[in-house]
C-alpha cells in the first residue's frame, strides 16, 4: 500500500475518491418511502421503492453515481426546499432483460394435466393444443418445459408425452407443481436476462391480475417456482404489458415498452415517468415507451418483427359486414338448436348489401339488444348419453357429495374404473365449457362491427402509432376485434399481434373464423418481407379468456 500511495496517478485517484466521500457525508440527505398501496399491500417489497432528496441537484448526482443507478434530472421534485428523486435499487444488480432480438432458446407453457394425461382429442384451443401446433412448424430443437400439477405420477406423463408429441426432436421435459393453483398466461410471471454472462429468469413478487385475491391462490405456486436461475422480484408485473426492443438506431441500448397494468399495485403514487424509472432499473433498459391505455397488456397492441425494424400495431376495425357475418355463423354451428328466431333475424339482416346495412342500423341494434339479453339461454350442443353415464357412475361412488368424483383419489379412482368414462368427460366438459364462453365473446364481435359502432382510442392509437415509427420502426397496421365493453364479463377481444416469432415463423392465434381470418393473414403476409412464414394457430380458448399465443408462453432467449 505504501508503495501504491507513493505512485503519483494512484495517489490523485485516491485523493479525488476520499474527497467524494467526504462530499457526500457533509451533504444533508433525506430518504422517504413510497408506502404500500392499501388496495395491493403485498403489490412491492416493503421500503424497496423510495424518494431521496437532497438540498442540490449536484448531491443528488452524486448520491446516484455512488451506487452505480441512473440519474435522471427532468424527474427531480423541489419538495420542503430540496431537490428530490425516484429512488429503487434493482432485484439484481446489472440484470439485462432479453430483449425480442434474442434468439429463442426454450419455451415455457403451463398446460391441463388431465387433458394432457387423457390424451384429449378435442381441439379447443387453449395452452395444450397451442403447443402441439406450433412445434413441427419449428425446424431447429427448442428446449420445452410443460407446466403441470401433481395430481399424478411422473411416469403417467412420460406415457403421454410418446402419445401427445410423438416423432418430435424437441427436448420436452416437466415442471410439476404441487400447488393446487395453475395458471395458463406464462407470459405473466417470466422474464429472462443476464447478469454479466449468467442467465436469471426474474418472476413477479406477486402474481396479481387485478386481485389481492389472485395474488394469495397464487403465491404457493410462485414459491415454489423460485429455485436455482429463477429470482423473485422485489416488484409485482405482469409481463405481457412489458416488452424489450433493442434500439432500432442504437443497438447497444435496449427500449422498454410499457403499459400501467402494474402500476396500481405499487406505483399509484408515482408519476407515469418515474412508474417508467422503476422498471427500466429493474429489467436494465435504457429507454422506457409508454404505450398504456389501448389494451389491457400492451401484447394485445403491439409485437415486433426485429430483424427487420417492424412493429406489427393491432388497429380495430368495426363497421365490417362479413365479419359480423362470420361471428354470427361461427354462433350457430354450436347451438343445438342453430336457426332460432334471433339468429334468423340476424342472418336477414346482415346478408344485404352495403347501402341497406348502412340503413338497417336501427333494426340491427335491436335485433342485437334482444340476443345480448337472451345470451344465458342460448342452447348449446351436448354430448348425447354423456350426462346419464355420468349420473349413474355418481350415484354407484360418490352420491353424498356428486363434486367430489372429479377432484384428488376419487378422480383418480374414475380413471381406473371407467377410464373411457373419464377421457370423454374431460373432453366434452372442456367443449361446452368454449362453447358457453363463445356466446357472448362472438355477440361482442357482431356488436362491434354494427354501422352505429364507434372505437374508442383512435387518436391515442394514431400518437402511440407516431412514436413507434419516430423510433425507427415501420409500423404494419393488423386487424384486431374490440371487445364489447357492454357485457356483463368483459373481453379484450381478438389481437392477431398476440403472437409468437420463432425464427421466421410467425405463429398467430385465431379464434376460428376461417374465411374472414385468413383475409386478414393474407394481407398481413403481403406486407412482410420475404422469408417469413404466418402459421395460423387454433387458440379459441385462450383468445375467449382475454389472451393469446404471446399470453400463454414463456419465452427463454439466448442473449
Amino acid at each position: 500500500m505504501t508503495f501504491l500511495l507513493r505512485t503519483p496517478i494512484i495517489k490523485g485517484w485516491l485523493w479525488l475518491f476520499f474527497l467524494s466521500l467526504q462530499s457526500f457525508a457533509a451533504t444533508n440527505i433525506m430518504v422517504r418511502d413510497v408506502g404500500a398501496d392499501t388496495d395491493f399491500p403485498e403489490g412491492a417489497e416493503a421500503g424497496a421503492i423510495r424518494f431521496v432528496c437532497a438540498e442540490s441537484e449536484d448531491d443528488l448526482a452524486l448520491f446516484f453515481s455512488s451506487r452505480s443507478l441512473p440519474f435522471e434530472p427532468s424527474l427531480m421534485k423541489s419538495t420542503g426546499g430540496q431537490k428530490c428523486h425516484i429512488w429503487y435499487e434493482p432485484t439484481l444488480k446489472e440484470f439485462r432483460a432479453s430483449t425480442e432480438n434474442d434468439q429463442v432458446q426454450g419455451l415455457m407453457f403451463d398446460v391441463d394435466a388431465l387433458s394432457l394425461l387423457l390424451t384429449r382429442t378435442e381441439v379447443i384451443g387453449d395452452s395444450l393444443d397451442v403447443v402441439r401446433a406450433m412445434l413441427p412448424h419449428i425446424s431447429r430443437p427448442l428446449k420445452i418445459t410443460l407446466g403441470v400439477d401433481n395430481y399424478w405420477k411422473k411416469g403417467r406423463y412420460e406415457e403421454a408425452l410418446k402419445l401427445y408429441f410423438k416423432e418430435l426432436y424437441h427436448s420436452i421435459e416437466f415442471h410439476e407443481t404441487k400447488s393446487r393453483a395453475s395458471n395458463p398466461w406464462t407470459q405473466d410471471y417470466i422474464k429472462g436476462g443476464k447478469v454479466g454472462n449468467k442467465p436469471f429468469i426474474l418472476i413477479p413478487r406477486r402474481l396479481m391480475e387485478g386481485s389481492v385475491e389472485y395474488g394469495e391462490v397464487f403465491l404457493p405456486f410462485l414459491d415454489e417456482l423460485t429455485h436455482g436461475s429463477f429470482v423473485r422480484s422485489k416488484l409485482s408485473w405482469e409481463g405481457g404489458d412489458i416488452m424489450f426492443l433493442r434500439h432500432p438506431r442504437n443497438p447497444s441500448q435496449t427500449l422498454l415498452f410499457f403499459g400501467d397494468a402494474a402500476k396500481k399495485y405499487w406505483g399509484k403514487q408515482l408519476t407515469d415517468e418515474e412508474y417508467a424509472y422503476v422498471l427500466k432499473t429493474e429489467f436494465g433498459a435504457d429507454h422506457a415507451v409508454n404505450l398504456s391505455g389501448l389494451a389491457a397488456h400492451i401484447d394485445y397492441l403491439v409485437s415486433f418483427i426485429p430483424e427487420d425494424n417492424i412493429a406489427l400495431v393491432s388497429d380495430p376495425i368495426t363497421r365490417n359486414q362479413g365479419l359480423a357475418y362470420a361471428a354470427l355463423e361461427t354462433l350457430g354451428q354450436r347451438l343445438e338448436t342453430p336457426y332460432t328466431r334471433e339468429t334468423v333475424e340476424m342472418a336477414k339482416a346482415l346478408w344485404v348489401s352495403d347501402a341497406e346495412y348502412r340503413e338497417n342500423s336501427k333494426q340491427l341494434r335491436a335485433l342485437m339488444d334482444n340476443l345480448k339479453a337472451r345470451q344465458s339461454v342460448l342452447p348449446v350442443e351436448k354430448k348425447i348419453g354423456l350426462e346419464e353415464r355420468l349420473d349413474l357412475y355418481i350415484s354407484q361412488n360418490c352420491s353424498d357429495d356428486p363434486s367430489a368424483c372429479f377432484t384428488g383419489e376419487i378422480l383418480r379412482e374414475m380413471g381406473r374404473k371407467d377410464l373411457p368414462l373419464l377421457r370423454e368427460w374431460i373432453s366434452s366438459a372442456a367443449v361446452l365449457r368454449i362453447d358457453v364462453a363463445q356466446i357472448p365473446a362472438l355477440l361482442s364481435v357482431i356488436e362491434s362491427q354494427l354501422p352505429d359502432h364507434e372505437i374508442p382510442g383512435r387518436q391515442l392509437r394514431e400518437k402511440k402509432i407516431a412514436e413507434l415509427e419516430a423510433l425507427g420502426l415501420k409500423v404494419i397496421r393488423v386487424p384486431g376485434i374490440a371487445g364489447d365493453t357492454s357485457l356483463n364479463v368483459p373481453w379484450s377481444g381478438i389481437s392477431y399481434v398476440n403472437n409468437i416469432l420463432v425464427d421466421n415463423v410467425l405463429f398467430i392465434p385465431v379464434l376460428g373464423m376461417p374465411d374472414i381470418e385468413e383475409l386478414f393473414l393474407e394481407n398481413l403476409r403481403n406486407q412482410l418481407p420475404s422469408g417469413y412464414r404466418i402459421v395460423p394457430i387454433f387458440a379459441r380458448d385462450l383468445i375467449l379468456n382475454s389472451g393469446g399465443i404471446h399470453c400463454a408462453t414463456g419465452i427463454i432467449r439466448a442473449m
